[in-house]
């Protein structure tokens, strides 16, 4: 007799049973808590007897689950599903029941003050700064600031700088009035504080332009540089790239499709004990997402996903 909570035909078990509506249980699985955090998924994940019609595959051990008997589902409905027993293991599970208890609320907290339209206070940065965008020849010839009176030197349209965080060139960025400080988009909205899995404290964004002394990041362990922002929390003394904690695309939305070279991609967490490994470079998957075609096939990166649609070798 199967159990409908775990979908198991386990007979070293004692089983309930309501002759009623042939409902069967296992005397341990009437214990299975109703609402669970795991480590391989973001949001919350409630028990459901049954699930709909359609093709289902466990997130954790990524098996056919049986839509007939019970399981896990997300909570927040982005079609995350698991086995009964996959959910409630002690390698994903901490064994805490969360029914009644309210989630965690991180607070929000924006990088930046908006100050007045196209002016910014940047948390790592002590001045103002300005939306710089090119502007006609013209406008550059005596103007002058109606605070202090001295005169303001725009930038050769077109022209371009340096961000002092990621090292990369931009054409629009963010630009302090009163020293060599550029902010590209990417970096001026990265969040100042982030919840990390492995510390209970909350990880602070840090910039130090002049910092001495060699520092290495906990994730890679390659060397890392404060006047190029990290992450870290003083506490611990932990230390992180922002691209280790973040990963390379950090505004990519798992558990939904993008479409790339007119062929579509499901977005997937990069989170199992093995991780993937990439047709088109062979190599395991780092970052924290990975993008699966239709039949399956798995790529790190919309780089190799280009690079396979055209034959690309280097």
């Amino acid at each position: 007799m199967t159990c409908d909570v775990c979908a198991l035909d386990d007979r070293r078990y004692f089983i309930y049973v309501c002759h009623q509506c042939d409902y069967v249980v296992h005397k341990k699985c009437i214990y299975s808590p109703y609402v669970i955090k795991i480590s391989r998924h973001e949001h919350r994940l409630s028990f459901t007897s049954s699930f709909l019609s359609g093709e289902w595959f466990c997130g954790i051990c990524r098996k056919k689950i049986n839509q007939n008997y019970g399981g896990y589902s997300c909570v927040k409905g982005c079609y995350y599903v698991a086995h009964s027993q996959c959910a409630i293991h002690k390698d994903v599970w901490d064994g805490k029941e969360l029914e009644g208890e309210p989630e965690e609320i991180f607070e929000s907290i924006m990088p930046f003050e908006e100050i007045s339209d196209g002016i910014i206070k940047h948390f790592s940065h002590k001045h103002h700064m300005r939306l710089l965008k090119e502007v006609e020849k013209t406008n550059k010839i005596n103007k002058h600031c109606q605070a202090c009176a001295f005169r303001i030197y725009e930038a050769q349209p077109g022209s371009e700088r340096i961000c002092s965080i990621c090292k990369k060139t931009e054409k629009i960025r963010l630009e302090c009035g009163e020293c060599d400080f550029v902010f590209c988009f990417h970096c001026a909205i990265l969040p100042m504080k982030f919840k990390y899995k492995h510390d209970e404290h909350p990880l602070i964004f840090s910039y130090e332009k002049d910092s001495n002394g060699q520092h290495w990041c906990d994730v890679c362990e390659k060397e890392i540089l404060p006047k190029n922002g990290i992450y870290t929390c003083n506490d611990c003394d932990i230390q992180l790239h922002f691209e280790c904690l973040h990963g390379t695309n950090m505004y990519l939305l798992p558990c939904k499709s993008v479409i790339l070279n007119e062929g579509k991609y499901d977005i997937l967490c990069n989170d199992l004990p093995t991780r993937y490994t990439c047709k088109r470079c062979q190599k395991r998957c780092e970052d924290k997402t990975v993008y699966k075609r239709s039949d399956d096939v798995i790529y790190c990166s919309m780089y190799c996903i280009v690079c396979e649609k055209y034959g690309i070798k280097n």
